[in-house]
């Protein structure tokens, strides 16, 4: 059994920082429309992909130092929490906690005075900074989303890709609010859109009680 590893102090502090360094590296060079590529291997499959998507790259980081490892599972789990709310964030909130962390460590080991404060001390500061933040988002004015706007957005996620940031906008715009995307690979160059008004449904319901005919459904003017 493996003995468990019981640290304080400095090195605690060292070994968390070092945790987050680790994953913030890893990470943060997908953030952004000029941001990189990197290789993983899926710890569950062993497949080997190449991937832009920091949550992708977040979840495959596992560290050997328990201790570092711990640090880099807490910032994972904060990041799915963003993923989970907004749908996104996942790279610029591991970027965040890193640089919180970090600071945090600095000012402790700059001011030796200090280091008794409490982490209740760290989290009322964190307290008052976000409110800040979320009143300053009240005031910025709606964007209005229109078509440029749409395209615009998809071209940067679309790392500058101008041809399919154009494409992708442009879906959003017909579609509206209200309307479902769905995409899929074919083996052809060239990208092709295919527009439906209404619902398709890919497969009848196996369901006794539809049937009407013999061994079929037949229904007349139904309201679907």
């Amino acid at each position: 059994m493996k003995n468990r590893e019981i640290t304080f102090g400095s090195e605690l502090d060292d070994s968390i920082l070092a945790g987050a360094e680790k994953i913030f590296k890893g990470v943060s060079v997908t953030l952004g429309s000029e941001g990189k590529y990197v290789t993983i291997k899926d710890s569950n499959s062993g497949e080997v992909r190449v991937t832009k998507d920091g949550a992708s790259v977040a979840v495959e980081i596992k560290l050997e130092n328990d201790i570092e490892n711990l640090a880099v599972k807490l910032i994972v789990d904060g990041s799915m929490k963003t993923l989970q709310e907004l749908g996104d964030g996942t790279t610029s909130t591991i970027v965040f906690a890193y640089h919180l962390i970090k600071n945090i460590m600095s000012f402790k080991r700059e001011n030796t005075d200090n280091k008794k404060i409490s982490m209740r001390e760290y989290t009322k500061g964190m307290k008052i900074a976000s409110e800040i933040v979320n009143q300053s988002f009240k005031d910025i004015t709606k964007i209005e989303v229109n078509k440029e706007t749409l395209i615009s957005i998809a071209t940067i996620s679309s790392n500058n890709d101008v041809e399919m940031g154009t494409m992708v906008g442009e879906i959003c715009h017909q579609v509206g609010e209200d309307g479902a995307i769905n995409f899929g690979y074919k083996d052809q160059e060239n990208n092709s859109i295919e527009f439906v008004n209404g619902y398709i449904i890919e497969e009848g319901l196996l369901k006794k009680e539809f049937i009407n005919m013999g061994s079929q459904c037949s229904l007349v003017k139904p309201l679907v």
